[in-house]
Formats: C-alpha cells, sequence, structure tokens
C-alpha cells in the first residue's frame, strides 16, 4: 500500500505555496492599484517556513524523509534529506523485499550535501509495485551523528 500520508504531505505544501503566491500577487496588484509602493514578501522566506512547518525538527536539525509514488506501473522509492542549516554527510540506502513472488536486496549510498531550509532528493530508484513489499532503510551520516528513517512499503 503506498503511503497516502505522505503523497497527501506533498500536495498540501504544493497547495499551500501555490495558494501563498497567488496571495502575494492579488496584495502586490491591489498595492499598485492604490498607487503605493508597498514592499513584496520575499518568496524564498515563504517556501522555508512552509517547509518547516511540514517537517518535525524538534529530534534535530537534520531530518530525513523515504517519500513513495507511483509512476507508470512501478512504485517510486525517493530518499529525501531536511535541513535547517548547509551539510554535508553520507547516505545509505537499503531496500529489501519481504512479500511477493521475487526476492531482491538493494543497497545505494553516497556523499550528499544538502542547503538550509530545503529538501535535497539524495537517491531515487523504482520498483515493481505487483503484491510487492519492501522493507526500506534510509540512514544519514551528518558530523559523526546517525540519523534514520524505516519503512514498510508496497502492497499486499
Amino acid at each position: 500500500m503506498l503511503s497516502n500520508r505522505k503523497i497527501l504531505s506533498a500536495g498540501v505544501v504544493s497547495l499551500l505555496v501555490g495558494l501563498g503566491a497567488g496571495g502575494a500577487a492579488i496584495g502586490a496588484a491591489m498595492d499598485n492599484q492604490n498607487g503605493s509602493q508597498a514592499s513584496q514578501p520575499n518568496a524564498a522566506s515563504s517556501i522555508e517556513n512552509v517547509l518547516d512547518d511540514q517537517v518535525d525538527f524538534t529530534s534535530g536539525p537534520v531530518q530525513c524523509e523515504i517519500r513513495t509514488s507511483a509512476q507508470n506501473g512501478a512504485l517510486v522509492l525517493e530518499s529525501i534529506v531536511h535541513t535547517l542549516e548547509p551539510i554535508d554527510g553520507i547516505y545509505r540506502l537499503k531496500v529489501a523485499s519481504v512479500g511477493g513472488a521475487n526476492r531482491s536486496n538493494i543497497q545505494q549510498g553516497g556523499y550528499f550535501s544538502a542547503d538550509e531550509h530545503k529538501e535535497t532528493n539524495v537517491g531515487k530508484m523504482m520498483l515493481g509495485n505487483r503484491g510487492a513489499v519492501y522493507d526500506v532503510s534510509l540512514s544519514l551520516e551528518v558530523d559523526g551523528k546517525t540519523i534514520g528513517c524505516n519503512e514498510r512499503i508496497g502492497t499486499s
């Protein structure tokens, strides 16, 4: 089963960003009609605030996310890093099938850099989606600390 919560979360972020941009454009047009020189809001700051509101940073300034979606009948896994500060690190993604007809163990990893207040996609893979269930583990090594995300994903 795909994680509808994560797909919904990505949709909500897009919706909020779109609504914020639309509201800013309407406000700017109203100010121009009135002849005032109102300063326009910084769009980058608005996006940063939305991303920070969607990610729980209470356990630390670096968070990971395993994002799932469907594309052309395949299951797409994306390894996402969220951070409040610029970082460099190492990521390791492990995927093991635990259900379905076929068995697979996949490992992916490498170095990454991430900018503050931006989500960074550090890895992406497409997997079979017909009755398969996968255990997915993402770990990030940053400044000698390990941050991890684990999920069971797929259809059964």
